[in-house]
C-alpha cells in the first residue's frame, strides 16, 4: 500500500493532499511530496496525531472522524473545504 501510495503523489504532482487519520501513510506521503520537490499542501485530519509524524511537512486538523464522515455522507457546505484533492497543479515539476 505504501509503494502506492508513493507512486501515486509522484505521478499526479497534487496541490493538496487530503488524508483522514495519519501514521505509516503521513510518512510516505510526506517522502514524496519532498522526494518531487512538489508544493503539495499535506493535510491530515486526525484528533489526535501520531507523535512520531509532528517533524513531517503537514498540516494537523483536530477534526473529528465523525465531522468528516458527516461532512462527506451529508454535503455540509463546508464540504468544498475537507475535499480538495482532485486539484492538480501544472508547473516544470509536473
Amino acid at each position: 500500500d505504501a509503494a502506492i501510495l508513493y507512486a501515486f503523489i509522484r505521478a499526479r504532482c497534487p496541490a493538496r493532499f487530503l488524508e483522514v487519520g495519519s501514521g505509516h501513510s503521513t510518512r510516505f506521503a510526506a517522502r514524496a511530496i519532498r522526494d518531487g520537490k512538489f508544493a503539495t499542501r499535506h493535510t491530515a485530519i486526525d484528533p489526535a496525531p501520531r507523535a512520531d509524524c509532528a517533524k513531517l511537512a503537514v498540516d494537523f486538523t483536530a477534526v473529528s472522524f465523525a465531522y468528516v464522515a458527516a461532512v462527506l455522507i451529508l454535503g455540509f457546505p463546508d464540504a468544498a473545504k475537507v475535499v480538495e484533492i482532485g486539484e492538480r497543479r501544472v508547473g516544470k515539476e509536473c
